[in-house]
């Protein structure tokens, strides 16, 4: 029969406060992936969340001056659900070419206890996104009432996390719901699957976005502008606030032109989202 997701005890360690927590899975599983990338990309720099920068394993140039390509790794994002066996929980891997996703997959863990099984979500830039095989879809949901909202909050009870408390309580009475999952690659993919219909959180790190992001890409206008126009309506200090959220990141990568420009609603410079990566 089936057993629980651990079958030993987890050696937990905490690193920046007692709700921020590593295991073993996180580290074993990053040294994993990025053997992989390193035997068949010597070339290529990785940023890793426990491991941070390693630049060329061959010892060329690259190894100095850098590459024009960076793997960002989540090895295990929503670890503190994985210690609890609790869904949701992933596996990320992202890559970057001069700053602009052009590659990634996500692997997410679903069910619970006795009954695991997993999501795998992939994405190339042009070429879509897709979930287990299938093309993915967003929601048709076109009002905030009939809306599932989902967010994320860090682990440092901040300005930027007081105020998306403000913004929990005021679309939890406009929609039908705000949920906070714990996986921030986990929740963009879940948007694009058309389970959820939104999704905002302040401060993330490129790990926990690179690969989400380009699934969400390559659904284009349809992944990112009504998210953006359902929240703003709903709520104009979302825009407004001096601690601008998730969105704003999201909009970093490409930037916004109305359909009369011919582009069909999204331009192709990817200049503002290179130096944002570049500052995080």
């Amino acid at each position: 029969r089936s057993t629980p997701l651990h079958s030993t005890p987890l050696r937990l360690q905490s690193k920046s406060g007692a709700a921020d927590i590593v295991t073993q899975t996180d580290k074993k599983t990053e040294e994993t992936i990025i053997s992989f990338i390193q035997s068949h990309y010597p070339e290529h720099m990785i940023l890793g969340e426990e491991g941070g920068v390693i630049t060329s394993s061959s010892g060329g140039a690259a190894a100095g001056d850098g590459s024009e390509f960076l793997w960002c790794i989540d090895p295990l994002d929503g670890t503190t659900n994985f210690a609890h066996s609790f869904p949701s929980f992933g596996v990320s891997v992202g890559l970057l070419h001069q700053g602009v996703p052009v590659a990634g997959s996500v692997v997410e863990f679903t069910g619970g206890p006795y009954c695991w099984n997993t999501r795998s979500f992939a994405a190339g830039l042009g070429l879509g996104a897709t979930c287990n095989g299938e093309r993915c879809s967003v929601s048709a949901t076109d009002s905030v009432q009939n809306a599932l909202l989902v967010t994320g909050f860090g682990y440092d009870h901040d300005a930027a996390w007081e105020q998306n408390m403000r913004f929990f309580q005021h679309f939890t009475h406009v929609s039908r719901g705000v949920r906070r999952l714990g996986a921030a690659s986990v929740d963009l993919c879940q948007v694009a699957l058309g389970l959820t219909e939104s999704y905002h959180e302040f401060y993330l790190k490129p790990w926990d976005v690179c690969a989400g992001i380009l699934v969400g890409f390559s659904l284009f206008f349809s992944f990112f502008h009504f998210p953006l126009l359902l929240l703003s309506r709903a709520c104009p200090d979302f825009f407004r606030s001096d601690l601008f959220p998730y969105v704003s990141f999201v909009r970093s990568f490409v930037h916004f032109r109305s359909p009369s420009d011919g582009a069909g609603g999204w331009g192709s410079s990817h200049d503002v989202g290179r130096s944002r990566l570049q500052r995080l």
